[in-house]
């Protein structure tokens, strides 16, 4: 097995985990502490992180493929 193909799989599952932690914080009480801006602020970190490591394996993958 490809550890490239393995690195690939693993940031798209870390897109998920990152993305369906996000929307639990946003539509849940999980973290009593965590309430008003607070919240909002680490779903905002959550997402653009997300959409960071999705842009990073985007651009692994399209370098693979050229290869």
């Amino acid at each position: 097995m490809n550890i490239n193909v393995l690195n690939l799989a693993l940031g798209l599952v870390s897109v998920v985990a990152i993305v369906a932690l996000g929307f639990v914080f946003l539509v849940s009480d999980v973290v009593p502490g965590l309430m008003g801006w607070r919240r909002y602020v680490l779903v905002s970190v959550l997402f653009a992180y997300a959409t960071i490591r999705l842009f990073r394996a985007r651009k692994q993958f399209n370098r693979q493929k050229n290869e």
